[in-house]
């Protein structure tokens, strides 16, 4: 591959995957079951391998496609999600997997410099995701070890240490960044506790800096 000199910074100070590490611990290893990645091994049903080999001489097939899903596929979407979750005001994108879908949510909004707080345990391809956009503050917070609910007693120190962070870059003069909390949502944790999550880190960081909201 080369030096890393002529690579770029970021991609030199992203972790490296943890799996990889976790394969090389396992090669020669007896005996062990691996509890690290649950990956399918299992192929698609047979109407829908019957299906792509229906359409596969199609011309649309082989032509790009929209860049945020099929439009017949986020129509059926939102009707899903308007029909079945009450949500009336939702856009939908439809990704390759999980990780693109988180990276173009970083890269839209995060800037090189702001701050993240993450709670643990969280995905490693979320860390490095931030690494490797230019997001090198990532501030990382307990979770409730019950319900992986983000721990309410830690969240006021833990804005408390960020607000300490932005008040340093005012009186330092440097450019005030915006800090992003990325909140887990484990066992399929309902919105409205996502939501009073949210709100509950706006008031602490308003009473912090005695702001009016």
């Amino acid at each position: 591959m080369g030096t890393f000199a002529k690579l770029a910074k970021r991609a030199v100070e992203t972790d490296a995957p943890v799996m990889v590490k976790i394969q090389e611990l396992l090669r020669g290893a007896k005996d062990v079951m691996s509890l690290a990645q649950g990956v399918v091994y299992w192929q698609p049903p047979e109407s829908a391998m019957n299906k792509v080999e229906e359409i596969i001489w199609e011309p649309s097939i082989s032509k790009y496609g929209s860049d945020d899903g099929l439009p017949e596929l986020r129509e059926a979407l939102l009707e899903k999600l308007r029909r079945e979750n009450k949500l009336t005001k939702s856009s939908v994108m439809v990704t390759a997997g999980a990780n693109q879908a988180f990276v173009n949510l970083v890269l839209t909004l995060c800037d090189a410099g702001d701050s993240v707080v993450m709670f643990a345990p969280y995905y490693f391809n979320a860390y490095m995701s931030f690494q490797m956009t230019g997001v090198t503050n990532i501030l990382v917070g307990p979770c409730d070890p019950k319900t992986l609910h983000p721990d309410v007693g830690k969240i006021a120190l833990l804005s408390s240490f960020a607000l300490d962070k932005l008040m340093k870059y005012i009186l330092s003069s440097i450019i005030v960044r915006k800090f992003l909390y990325l909140v887990p949502v484990p066992r399929a944790a309902s919105s409205r506790y996502v939501l009073n999550f949210c709100h509950m880190i706006r008031y602490l960081l308003a009473d912090e800096r005695n702001m009016l909201l």
